[in-house]
């Protein structure tokens, strides 16, 4: 029996000025084919499975898919060597992303958050060295979204004894094959009818009148218009903003440098999935929202960052968490905008900086509590 699924989603398009418009959209399950939403089914079919109304349905699956992924940062933190306080920090920094957490509040009908839930338990089975239950991780996030496949290379790249370990190679294309094979099916299953003027026709109005914002799909074209023209041709300086500071912030890109410069490897280790995830500009233009997906590879190096700047100030790094937390009720202040406020993120880190540094200056009885671990413990 196929499951059928109907509800409303906000596809991203082209308006016929070149303008990106948002258009609602319904789904059948393996009856709509508007490529690529047509191949996330796991959310409709999770929403589907809920006895609430359709709105409910998915903003249940979303805000579910929120707490489980701070529940599998948190515990990304843990399996990767660090401390309680680390894991805590390494959530509120997640929860302080506007292009992540916030914005799929906003707009719950995405699969992000459960496709990062899934990505980020890869990332976590991978660093246990667990090929089989990366694998099925792999293959059912898929299903929600393409790129949770970004985190196969980590199974290699996290476990490898050197560049030539052929070895694990082999088991990393074992691992990866089933989420392979998983979205092979799925295009085959539900084939795209982008550009099928008498498809898009029967869908409702606000698709059917605007048929050029879903020509046939296909990365190649994609990377003309996007990569090529709209992300070369147009380049400029300010993209830096868009692609470098506005997605994670001023705390998190710091901390995440200081652990490159004291985890120089893990930063190699780690250097694929970053790249894999940056190379979805080339063919999308939701530029900060895809981004953020980098995220567990920036809070993997935060880590050790955490602990050198602990190490620096001589205290511990559990002191860091008030403002950890107050970047993300920064994060809460403006309703209507997900970017980061750089300013004051870098105020409050300066400022708590500061203070930590001040700490050397109280009173014995109060400073022996601030005082660095002398085990502070550092990711395997």
């Amino acid at each position: 029996d196929s499951l059928v699924v109907d509800f409303d989603k906000h596809a991203p398009g082209k308006a016929a000025d070149g303008r990106e418009m948002r258009v609602p959209y319904h789904s059948a399950s393996f009856d709509f084919r508007l490529a690529p939403y047509c191949w996330r089914i796991l959310q409709p079919a999770l929403a589907a499975a809920l006895p609430f109304s359709l709105q409910a349905s998915f903003m249940t699956v979303t805000f579910a898919a929120l707490i489980g992924l701070g529940a599998a940062v948190y515990g990304l933190a843990r399996v990767a060597g660090f401390s309680r306080w680390h894991g805590a920090i390494a959530v509120l920094l997640l929860y302080s992303l506007g292009w992540g957490p916030k914005f799929v509040v906003s707009d719950f009908w995405v699969p992000d958050a459960l496709g990062t839930v899934f990505l980020v338990v890869a990332i976590i089975f991978a660093l246990r060295n667990r090929p089989i239950e990366t694998a099925i991780s792999l293959a059912v996030g898929v299903l929600a979204k393409e790129s949770v496949l970004f985190a196969a290379p980590l199974f290699f790249t996290l476990n490898a004894r050197s560049v030539g370990d052929w070895r694990r190679f082999r088991t990393t294309l074992l691992v990866v094959a089933p989420a392979i094979v998983v979205l092979l099916a799925m295009r085959m299953l539900i084939p795209q009818a982008n550009g099928d003027l008498r498809y898009i026709s029967t869908m409702p109005p606000v698709i059917s009148r605007f048929p050029e914002i879903l020509p046939p799909y296909s990365y190649i074209s994609r990377f003309n218009e996007i990569g090529r023209e709209f992300r070369w041709g147009d380049r400029a300086w300010g993209d830096f903003d868009a692609y470098v500071t506005d997605p994670f912030g001023v705390a998190l890109l710091v901390l995440a440098g200081f652990g490159v410069v004291r985890r120089p490897c893990l930063g190699l280790r780690l250097a694929p999935f970053v790249l894999l995830v940056y190379s979805q500009l080339l063919f999308a233009t939701d530029t900060q929202r895809l981004l953020v997906l980098a995220f567990p590879a920036l809070a993997l190096l935060t880590m050790p960052g955490l602990d050198a700047v602990a190490g620096w100030l001589r205290v511990q790094v559990g002191l860091f968490v008030p403002a950890a937390f107050a970047l993300f009720v920064l994060t809460l202040v403006p309703r209507d905008d997900y970017g980061s406020p750089l300013l004051l993120q870098t105020t409050v880190l300066l400022a708590w900086l500061l203070l930590a540094w001040g700490a050397r200056f109280l009173p014995a009885a109060l400073r022996k509590h601030l005082a660095a671990s002398s085990n502070v413990p550092n990711a395997t």
